[in-house]
């Protein structure tokens, strides 16, 4: 599961730095909880998210689906 985070966060930096597509990655230790918002034309002031992903990573069969699935969205954006 780890190995799944690292590469969201991976591919995120890349993202964020090479394309219009902004990506947040916010996560609460405290809880085990992940956050992912995607915004696919980049972040504004009162736009919403593109793409939304809140995980419990302490549900593992959940997370790994979950996060898989936002793995393949960040892989299918334009670069």
């Amino acid at each position: 599961m780890e190995e799944l985070v690292l590469e969201i966060m991976k591919i995120a930096l890349k993202k964020n730095k090479k394309t219009k597509n902004t990506v947040f990655i916010d996560f609460a230790g405290h809880v085990n909880w992940l956050s992912i918002r995607i915004f696919t034309k980049g972040w504004a002031d009162e736009k919403s998210a593109d793409y939304v992903n809140d995980i419990c990573l302490y549900k593992k069969d959940t997370a790994i689906e979950q996060l898989q699935k936002t793995l393949n969205y960040l892989k299918k954006l334009e670069d």
